[in-house]
């Protein structure tokens, strides 16, 4: 059975939770096209300062989401909890918003075909999680 962990794209927000509820409230909003380059570009910087592991993980969950039939199944687990409802009410297509945020972070195009049955989802940071080989 294979492991894969959401908890490390949550890391990649680290820009976003630095900001206060109002001023994400009143100058951000993730459909604007310039908002999301900045933030992709934070997010990008996010991703190359974590080692070497929290960087696969951060992949392995994206290409996990993206090679699911609907991204819309864990939604929710791509996008903290922690931001007011309007910054992430992303009326574009969301598959196209979580392949570019791969692409922005990573420099790459993700792998869309991975295999998604019998993996275990994670939503926690846990020392003792060690995903399976």
């Amino acid at each position: 059975m294979k492991t894969v962990n959401f908890a490390y794209i949550n890391d990649l927000y680290d820009y976003l939770f630095g900001q206060t509820d109002e001023w994400l409230e009143e100058n951000f909003d993730m459909d604007r096209p310039a908002d999301r380059a900045m933030f992709f570009e934070e997010a990008k910087k996010t991703f190359q300062q974590s080692g070497p592991k929290s960087q696969a993980r951060a992949v392995e969950a994206m290409e996990f989401i993206l090679s699911e039939p609907s991204v819309e199944t864990h939604w929710r687990r791509v996008i903290p909890h922690d931001f007011p409802a309007t910054v992430f009410n992303i009326s574009t297509d969301k598959r196209a918003y979580l392949r570019g945020l791969f692409e922005a972070v990573v420099g790459g195009k993700p792998k869309e075909d991975v295999e998604t049955q019998d993996t275990t989802v994670l939503t926690i940071h846990d020392p003792k999680w060690h995903p399976s080989e």
